[in-house]
């Protein structure tokens, strides 16, 4: 997309759950500029649960004029889409069954009238893996009875993602609501770009610094060392050699 993105996501700390007790571990939400493969912000909550209540305080913290915010959590709520428009940005919210009726009339009718509709398609090869996505986008939103109230909502997107790993096929569906009027290809793009916040952040910070086993707890530990972590992460990236990333920071 043109104007500058900022990928929202929550990842647990599985090492920090106390034993014996019904916890995923310590949540902590990210604010992710793909492009500088930089972290803006963060904000720490008590479980993966707690990400809805994180988000909104996490983006209150950011300069949002001129970006596009992409969430895709529990954070599907008109509270904030309105906080993202009042803060001159815009909105790219994955529309989850917590809406309830919202959901339901947007799937049902996207899968009715997606023949329709203008389509993107793109396609990517590697490690044996080939994936496609078809970008729908509807424009015509006056037969969606529950986005009036939403913010400037201007399309309802549909990406259909089919993977086919070593000739097993899977197959996902999933829905956006955005401000934006933008075509299928910047749409498929942006949601493409999205998952950048988990193939260049959290992978990394699992595989090269084992996060996930990480058993700090205490006091604000698992925060500062989350932290630390990310910074070390960002200067291994600006690294210009051939080795890898754990090469790297062995080397440092």
């Amino acid at each position: 997309p043109m104007m500058s993105q900022l990928n929202v996501d929550g990842k647990v700390l599985r090492a920090t759950a106390k034993a014996g007790q019904n916890k995923s571990g310590l949540c902590i939400v990210s604010a992710w500029a793909g492009e500088h493969r930089l972290v803006l912000g963060q904000e720490k909550v008590a479980s993966k649960s707690n990400e809805k209540t994180a988000i909104p305080e996490l983006l209150a913290r950011l300069e949002l004029a001129n970006t596009l915010v992409s969430i895709d959590a529990i954070a599907c709520e008109q509270s904030n889409a309105e906080l993202i428009v009042e803060r001159k940005g815009h909105y790219l919210l994955a529309l989850k069954k917590n809406q309830g009726l919202l959901y339901e009339q947007v799937t049902q009718r996207m899968q009715q009238t997606k023949s329709q509709l203008p389509v993107d398609e793109h396609i990517d090869f590697g490690s044996g893996r080939i994936e496609t996505r078809r970008c729908y986008v509807e424009s015509k939103l006056s037969l969606y009875d529950d986005l009036r109230d939403w913010p400037a909502c201007q399309r309802v997107i549909l990406v259909e993602a089919t993977r086919e790993i070593n000739g097993v096929i899977s197959q996902q569906s999933r829905y956006y609501l955005s401000d934006l009027g933008l075509s299928p290809a910047a749409f498929n793009s942006a949601v493409r770009h999205h998952w950048g916040i988990e193939n260049q952040l959290h992978w990394y910070l699992d595989m090269v610094f084992h996060e996930d086993q990480q058993r700090v707890r205490v006091g604000n530990g698992a925060e500062n060392f989350a932290t630390v972590r990310k910074l070390a992460l960002q200067l291994l990236h600006r690294v210009d050699d051939k080795e890898s990333m754990k090469s790297r920071r062995k080397l440092g």
